[in-house]
């Protein structure tokens, strides 16, 4: 049996994807260790998980307090401000805790994802294994096929489109420039020979293995995507919450939407301005805020609207018509596998903007960028989606694809094979087997 040893910050858009997995290897008879936080020590804990607590490294994410940028430029300034002054900075201080660890606690593999470079850097130092468990739903790697990851940019077709496209590529490949020259700068204090790759996030994937917990249906399609990148399909955590169940609070029969910010990029001016673009309409909504959110803050709420801090959403989709979100991972999802359509409305950080143009290239939904984010535009794509059958036929398609997909179990099975090979899990090497099995 082998030993897994994931290194998450303590959000719950880092660990969801991640614990059903921790349960499918326990499963399988190996051990599993997290270094990361308290705050979600006993859930793991509760699992059969090993914690260990960092000493060095705080890797509990703070909630966004800012209101969100009006433009794309500004979407990508946001997460060159965050990775570099968030997860770049506390690189070295997650790769001595992972040393520190490895002393007393051998691994087998190190897991990390594309917000823990610290991982690398610890991998690369020491020789070690270390795959990436992306918590994403699309593949961070450049391509020569698809916009530069990190700006929302459209995929663009034809050579006109193409051209612009690679203009838009430059664009950001120059924006988080500094980033490349700042981690060089680490890992050459560290004794590691430069990599020069082109752009950041290559540095945070593995060239072992890595895992996204989507189906290649929901991202952009590309020619040159590298053969160690695997599509596993979701992995949502379906853990105790303390609510069994949920008690629908409208009575009319008509269409429940459900929206939600997330747990991080939250601002109070998302939940306002969905309210006032459902107010008096023939639906209504179930907005959950975030704990760090008071519904009371909104005010007195239109008789259509109903507002809460927390509800899992599993049981919501029951219930639930559609969607708006401003396009956090974990909401869509969820959404996506109960094969329901969205409005992303106001994409503001880290990938959303890129899950809000991938909703619409998959034809599940609409977007509402932050230069545009008013009542009654908003309101205006909240109706188109909600009535149109081929949003809704869209979402029900993909939610088929990705519910006949088992995300845990494909996961571990790759990680078990990068413990028991010690070479990297090449898709092209699984079908060659799959092929020859038949036959023997």
């Amino acid at each position: 049996m082998a030993r897994f040893l994931y290194c998450l910050y303590g959000a719950s858009g880092h660990m969801g994807p991640t614990l059903p997995v921790m349960r499918e290897l326990l499963r399988r008879g190996h051990e599993v260790a997290v270094l990361t936080g308290p705050t979600y020590k006993k859930t793991i804990e509760d699992l059969g998980v090993i914690h260990f607590s960092p000493r060095a490294w705080n890797p509990d994410l703070k909630i966004q307090p800012l209101p969100p940028p009006r433009s794309r430029a500004g979407s990508l300034l946001l997460n060159r401000n965050t990775m570099g002054n968030i997860f770049i900075t506390d690189a070295p201080l997650l790769a001595a805790d992972i040393k520190n660890v490895l002393k007393d606690w051998r691994a087998d593999v190190i897991l990390g994802n594309e917000g823990t470079p610290g991982v690398e850097l610890a991998a690369s130092q020491g020789g070690h294994l270390w795959a990436t468990h992306h918590v994403l739903m699309q593949c961070t790697l450049p391509s020569r096929d698809v916009p530069v990851f990190g700006m929302g940019n459209p995929l663009l077709r034809g050579p006109w489109g193409q051209s612009k496209m690679r203009l838009a590529n430059a664009f950001v490949r120059i924006t988080m420039r500094p980033l490349i020259k700042k981690w060089e700068e680490i890992r050459a204090a560290h004794g590691l020979p430069p990599k020069n790759l082109s752009y950041i996030l290559e540095y945070m994937a593995s060239n072992y293995l890595c895992v996204i917990p989507s189906t290649a249906d929901f991202d952009y399609p590309r020619s040159d995507l590298p053969d160690h990148v695997h599509y596993v399909g979701p992995c949502q955590w379906d853990g105790p919450s303390g609510m069994q169940s949920w008690d629908n609070p409208f009575h009319d029969g008509r269409p429940l939407i459900y929206g939600t910010a997330g747990t991080v990029f939250n601002h109070p001016v998302f939940h306002k301005t969905l309210v006032e673009a459902v107010r008096g309409r023939p639906y209504n909504l179930f907005l959950t805020m975030g704990m760090n959110n008071d519904p009371a803050a909104l005010g007195p709420l239109p008789p259509n609207v109903r507002a809460e801090r927390f509800v899992p959403q599993h049981l919501l989709w029951p219930h639930v018509s559609m969607m708006v979100t401003n396009g956090s991972d974990g909401g869509v999802t969820g959404a996506l596998v109960a094969g329901k359509p969205l409005v992303v409305a106001a994409p503001q950080g880290g990938p959303q903007p890129e899950t809000a143009r991938r909703c619409v290239e998959a034809g599940v939904g609409e977007i509402i960028g932050l230069h545009e984010f008013t009542p009654s535009k908003l309101r205006a794509a909240i109706e188109t989606v909600l009535w149109s059958r081929r949003y809704h036929n869209a979402a029900e398609g993909l939610g088929s694809k990705l519910r006949a997909m088992n995300g845990p179990v494909n996961a571990a099975t790759l990680f078990e094979r990068l413990a028991a090979t010690g070479r990297p899990v090449l898709r092209s090497e699984l079908a060659r087997e799959a092929r020859v099995a038949p036959s023997t």
